[in-house]
């Protein structure tokens, strides 16, 4: 059996009412990356405007989207090649801004979007 997460996603772009929760795949972490189990997650208004579709001149999506571009959360597993962090280390998450966001259970990164 494959783990999963829920995630907060939408499949197309709309009024708050697309977003949808989802079971998705707990993904590992690769080389680089680590795992952060997300504790709290922040939207912006730049997150409902994508959502709308008011941005999509600038910013082609691939849905379906999980919103969310910061948060925070606990490390709860390490990719290889990764020095300065350790599982259990809180961190604070800003995620790539047309990536998987942060509106999860759990979000999968290079270490360069975490900071103690």
């Amino acid at each position: 059996m494959n783990p999963t997460m829920h995630a907060i996603q939408y499949a197309h772009y709309g009024a708050p009412e697309v977003l949808q929760l989802a079971t998705l795949p707990l993904s590992a972490p690769g080389p680089g990356e680590v795992r952060v189990r997300m504790l709290a997650a922040g939207l912006a208004p730049f997150d409902t405007k994508l959502r709308a579709g008011l941005l999509r001149t600038y910013f082609q999506l691939a849905f379906p989207k999980v919103p969310g571009r910061d948060g925070t959360g606990v490390i709860d597993q390490i990719g290889a090649d990764v020095a300065g962090l350790q599982v259990g280390d809180p961190v604070c998450v800003v995620a790539a801004q047309l990536a998987v966001g942060t509106c999860a259970q759990a979000l999968v990164c290079p270490t360069g979007q975490v900071v103690a």
